[in-house]
């Protein structure tokens, strides 16, 4: 429960940063290139994300592989 709580917290200061960030735009309209380099910039970070989730992703799979593995019946002599 703490746990939705505070991702539901994160996701209402994203949406906050968000909306300050469009009454921005409407108070001063940015120009083409500015458009531009925002697009590029939100392609480069997610891209980022992308691959940071990736590496966590298979990181976690390596250590259920591992965990699994040494979890079999033991060999003892």
């Amino acid at each position: 429960m703490a746990d939705e709580l505070a991702n539901l917290d994160a996701k209402m200061m994203v949406l906050l940063e968000y909306i300050q960030y469009l009454q921005a735009d409407l108070a001063h309209p940015p120009t083409q290139m500015e458009r531009e380099a925002r697009v590029r910039t939100a392609i480069e970070e997610r891209n980022n994300l992308l691959a940071a989730r990736q590496t966590l992703v298979e990181t976690k799979h390596a250590i259920a592989a591992s965990q699994f593995e040494g979890a079999g019946p033991s060999k003892k002599k």
